[in-house]
């Protein structure tokens, strides 16, 4: 509950939709399941907080937590760096793009409530997922641009770890590899890509990643 209210934090969320989203086959219980909850969550933040007495706000029919309680909350943090990260970038002010970008990175540690099935997290997870993996393309592409090859490497990985069917994760990955002399590591990962595409995609590399894997083979360590 919690986490819900969170995930729209300040916004007014109307009980019933609240109801639906956890309780939907319990006609009997439902007020009361939620009534349990709101008075446990409540009594949890006035623990955290003793001196902020409303941070569980309830207006009419509707629950929502006060925007003014003091917190640090992740899925915040992630969405405003990345927010301002992705409109700098397309601003053209690369530097104060790639520092939002950078933090945003460093925000995301992985799925939102892993493990956790309501349709809320899944939605959640889903967005999340969707925009980190932009964060850490464009953060990737803006590195090579101020040639920070290590930077562009780490970033390029973690697109690839979270859409390994990316092409343009992996040629970023390689071409930040052959910029540090990491020949051997492009020709490796290349075939491991080959094969994985060809079995689990049925996808042919690019001629991008082809061009890349030659360059790696050639010992050039431009790219």
């Amino acid at each position: 509950l919690f986490a819900y209210l969170a995930s729209r934090w300040g916004k007014p969320i109307a009980e019933d939709h609240i109801i639906e989203a956890f309780w939907p086959k319990d006609n009997t219980k439902n007020k009361n399941n939620l009534y349990w909850g709101t008075t446990t969550l409540r009594g949890a933040l006035r623990t955290l907080n003793p001196h902020f007495e409303t941070a569980l706000v309830r207006v009419h029919d509707t629950l929502s937590l006060h925007p003014e309680f003091p917190r640090w909350h992740d899925l915040e943090e992630f969405e405003k760096a990345a927010t301002e990260g992705l409109r700098l970038e397309s601003a053209g002010d690369i530097d104060t793009a790639l520092g939002h970008l950078r933090l945003a990175g460093r925000v995301y540690r992985g799925p939102y409530l892993e493990g956790c099935y309501y349709d809320f997290a899944l939605e959640v997870r889903e967005k999340m997922e969707t925009t980190a993996l932009e964060v850490y393309l464009k953060a990737a592409q803006l590195s090579l641009r101020k040639s920070e090859d290590e930077e562009a490497a780490e970033h390029a990985r973690s697109a690839v770890e979270l859409a390994p069917y990316r092409q343009d994760a992996h040629a970023l990955q390689m071409r930040a590899l052959i910029r540090l002399n990491r020949g051997t590591q492009v020709i490796e990962l290349f075939h491991k890509l080959e094969k994985n595409l060809r079995l689990e995609y049925e996808l042919e590399p690019t001629t991008e990643l082809l061009e890349l894997y030659h360059r790696a083979r050639l010992g050039y360590t431009d790219a």
